[in-house]
């Protein structure tokens, strides 16, 4: 039967008669004879607005079912605000201690952190520190020279791109202005002719019209002469019987 350890955190007003019956309720009677409370009460951080806790902790032999019951009880406990179980069979208790390292040939003593390094394999004197910073330097500034002159020529080919384009742009509409003014006159000037026309077409059958008019209409006159008259009346067409 495996081994756990169960470490609780309970509410700081809350009483240690709540995991004990808890743990008897699961696990049996004889599972609280290794239940202890631990010396510590400070949380890492606020839980439900307090800093405070109690810590317990218990040791015991128990099958997975057994476990999962646990789970289950103290996720509905409210006043159990953490737990932690730590299978001592495949993991370190909280009370164990790590082993010592066997040094062996393959283990080499780490350096403490306050130990300084030695960098005296390759000494490099403070004239060949000054030069290689001022070559390094003198790299990055012509680095910087070179991709600015590049940055320049791109924005120079892209303003005069520009400004092709606003060129072609305007003689554009410069030529549809000027085939729009010549499409205008070209309508004005046909719209003239064929007013003109019109008047005159007007004209030509008002004159006809006077002219029939005059011719047929009967004379009353009595200024005019005999003559006249019967020569008036010879040109009018006869009617048919």
């Amino acid at each position: 039967m495996p081994k756990y350890e169960i470490m609780t955190i309970l509410d700081p007003k809350a009483e240690m008669a709540i995991i004990d019956n808890l743990l008897k309720t699961v696990f049996g009677d004889n599972s609280t004879e290794k239940l202890r409370k631990l010396e510590t009460t400070n949380l890492a951080y606020s839980i439900r607005k307090s800093k405070i806790a109690q810590y317990f902790l218990v040791d015991l032999n128990a099958p997975t079912n057994l476990i999962e019951e646990f789970v289950r009880r103290a996720n509905i406990t409210r006043e159990i605000w953490r737990y932690l179980i730590v299978n001592l069979d495949s993991e370190k208790g909280l009370n164990k201690k790590p082993k010592i390292r066997e040094r062996n040939r393959k283990y080499t003593l780490r350096r403490d952190r306050f130990d300084k390094p030695n960098f005296r394999g390759n000494p490099k004197s403070r004239f060949d520190q000054q030069d290689q910073q001022a070559t390094k330097n003198q790299q990055n500034f012509q680095q910087n020279q070179q991709n600015q002159a590049s940055q320049y020529r791109e924005n120079s080919r892209q303003n005069q791109d520009d400004f092709q384009q606003v060129s072609s742009n305007q003689q554009n509409f410069g030529q549809n202005q000027q085939n729009q003014s010549g499409y205008h006159r070209e309508n004005n000037r046909h719209n003239q002719e064929n007013m003109h026309q019109n008047n005159k077409n007007h004209q030509n059958q008002t004159s006809q019209t006077q002219r029939n008019r005059r011719q047929y209409q009967p004379i009353k006159n009595p200024k005019f002469n005999q003559k006249e008259k019967e020569n008036y009346n010879n040109k009018k067409p006869q009617s048919s019987n």
